[in-house]
Order: C-alpha cells, then structure tokens, then sequence
C-alpha cells in the first residue's frame, strides 16, 4: 500500500442502524401480529393486501428512511467514511495548519525573455514581476520576480507561475508559452518557456486528505520522525501520494526527502521546490538537520510475460484475455506507486490467475530488491503474450 492510500481496512466497519428494509418489514409485522394477538387472543395474519399491511409498509418505508438518514449521518463523523464538507470538519480538530484541506497548487516554468531583433543594449533592461506570457491555448503564465537583461546580453531567464491554480498549467513543454501578453520593458519581442511547466495540482481529494489526516498526530514532533517529514512533505501538493525519507546513518543531521507523483511520475522541480520550503520552515525542520529533496532514482526493467487460458472456459476466451491484459497494466501501474517496493515476479503471476489465466510464465524480470530511495519502473517495451488455449 501506497503511502498516503488510507488503508481502511486496519479501521472496522460499523453500522449505526439496521436499514435492510426486509429485516425491517419482518420486525414490523411480526411486532405487529404479536400485539394484536395480546391484545385479543386471536391469531392475525396479516394478507398482501391487507389494508393494515399495506399502512404498515408505508410506515416501513419512512423506517428504512430514516434509518439510512441516521447511519449515514453517524458515519460521516468517522475518518473512515466522511467526505467533503463533513471530513472537513474532522480535519480541523487539528487546527488550521495540520487539519485544512490542501488548495489548489499553481503549475510554475521559466521563462526567457529576448530583446529586439537580438541587438544588446548598453544599459540593463528589466522585465518587471508580473509580466504575461502564454500558451496558444490561452493559459498565462506571470513572472514571480523581477528578471535582469544584463547590458551587453541578449536574453536573460526566470521563474514564472500560471495565473491560474489547478493541474491545468502543467505539461507545457519547451517552447510553448511563447506569446507575450503584456508587458512594460522595452525592446521585448520573444518570450518562450525553457522548463516544461509542472508542479500545479487541483484541490486535495478526500483520499488524500483523509490520510493526511490520519498521519496528522505524527507531526506533532515537528519534522524529527521520519513519519512527521512524510506528513509534512506530503502537505506541500495534493498530487503526492508517497513518501521516502532517508538519513545515511554515518553522517549525522542530513536528511533526505524523496516525493512521488499521482501516476508513479517523478516531481518536477517545481515540486521539489514546494516540498523542499514545507519541510525546511524553521517551525518544522529540526535545527540539526539538513535537508535534501530529490527525485528518487529508478530502476527500470523489462517485463516479458505469457499466459494462458484453461481449456474448459473457452467461452470466455476473448473476455478473460482483455482482464488478463488488464491485470498486467494494473500490475505496472502498481509497481511504481511506491518508492523502494521490490518487483515481486509472483505477485504479477498472482494478479494474472486472479484475471482468469490458469497458468502465467514470467521470463523477465527476476525478483528484484529495491532501496527506499529508487522507484521501480516497468518499461514501455514490456509486453504480455496470450500463449493460447491449455488443457489441465
């Protein structure tokens, strides 16, 4: 399990009610032909279409209402079942700096900007903070800081942050924000952005946040634990869904933080830059220790993989193919939703036969054990064969 998947299954289910509306039904008229026959002596049984029956049903119905009405308002009190507005208000149990609900992450790149037909000037030529740029698609990107033409140079480059918050700012790559929108240094004629754009994200989903709020008690001893620098690295944007921390043991005070994307996607620099401000704030990062966010490394492999289908379920031959294919695609996905997890050749075998193949063949890759600070990586020529029809 991912990091930050809150694992629901360590909490119990709990019902506050019943609300079988059969079981509720069967309570009703049985307590109801009961009373009568205590209250007579006589045996009633009430019909289909007995009109009393038919009173009570409408009763019954207006129960089972009600019950779900309490059951369900009674859950979302719990971390395990709560959304929206309602884990909201769990989450600020642990105040405003651990308990909110992460906002929108705006996307950031670099900018350069080059002077008039690349003619150098004898003075510097500022480009101010604030200066627009953007995509052909209209998505703008605003300067963050004052960017310095050197006099004597042509261009010079610097950070920028899309006006608007969300994952919609991310992915643009070299050269696509390459419109000036306005600006006031003169001699401007080009723009282009240098960096490919990342590091926006939308609003923190209720997954996300919910085990954020299950982690929050860790960081109550500012970021020393190893568990209170993921909480907090995991605060610095909603699209983080795990967290590797490592101190080599022999140097003292150095503390290694390695953030991993939605999607097993390595953090942009961008991104690193969020976390790295999150945990070094001098109200969080322990005075001793000194900290370095990177990417982790990867060790990408190849898979090579075979299966096959038990003769007798022929008939869903061409079904259990496509879930078997299926299965392979979730196995690669899964395989790199978590930094320092082992490629494990059996668990794919075992998520294979789960699909419908009644016997899987794994050429490559071998078990192989991963460090925590390398993300495993199935490659994009990896491939899963259908081998056929098989008798037992």
């Amino acid at each position: 399990m991912a990091l930050f998947g809150f694992d629901s299954s360590i909490v119990p289910d709990i019902d506050f009610c019943q609300k079988d509306a059969s079981v509720i039904e069967s309570e009703v008229i049985t307590n109801y032909q009961n009373y009568y026959y205590l209250q007579t002596q006589i045996q009633k049984t009430l019909a289909r279409g007995d009109p009393v029956r038919l009173f009570l049903l409408c009763m019954i119905y207006q129960l089972t209402v009600q019950r779900s009405i309490v059951d369900s308002t009674g859950k979302e009190n719990l971390i395990k079942y709560a959304h929206g507005d309602d884990l909201d208000n769990i989450g600020a149990l642990y105040g405003p700096k651990r308990g909110t609900r992460l906002p929108a992450a705006y996307a950031g790149t670099t900018l350069q900007f080059t002077l008039s037909n690349g003619i150098a000037l004898t003075t510097d030529s500022i480009v101010p903070s604030g200066t627009l740029a953007q995509t052909g698609s209209g998505v703008q990107f605003a300067t963050t800081q004052d960017i310095n033409i050197v006099a004597g140079t042509t261009n010079a480059s610097g950070p920028a942050q899309a006006l608007v918050a969300g994952a919609a700012g991310n992915g643009f790559v070299a050269g696509q924000v390459n419109l000036l929108v306005q600006w006031s240094a003169p001699f401007l004629t080009t723009v282009t952005n240098t960096t490919t754009s990342g590091g926006g994200a939308d609003a923190e989903d209720d997954d996300h946040y919910r085990a954020r709020i299950w982690m929050a008690p860790e960081s109550f001893s500012v970021a020393g634990p190893k568990e209170a620098y993921e909480y907090w690295a995991a605060s610095a944007n909603p699209d983080i869904i795990d967290v590797s921390v490592w101190s080599d043991a022999t140097v003292a005070g150095q503390v290694y933080v390695y953030p991993l994307m939605t999607g097993g996607q390595l953090p942009d620099q961008t991104v690193i830059d969020q976390v790295y401000a999150t945990c070094n704030a001098d109200d969080i990062r322990p005075l001793t220790d000194q900290l370095f966010v990177q990417a982790p490394a990867t060790n990408t492999v190849t898979a090579n993989v075979e299966f096959w289908i038990d003769s007798a379920k022929a008939q869903f031959e061409s079904t259990l193919v496509v879930d078997c294919q299926n299965a392979f695609q979730a196995w690669i996905t899964w395989q790199s939703s978590e930094i320092g997890l082992d490629i494990v050749p059996s668990r794919l075998i075992q998520m294979l036969v789960d699909a419908g193949a009644k016997r899987v063949v794994v050429t490559t890759p071998p078990f192989t054990v991963i460090d925590e600070k390398t993300l495993a990586v199935i490659g994009p020529a990896s491939i899963c064969t259908y081998g056929g029809l098989e008798e037992k």
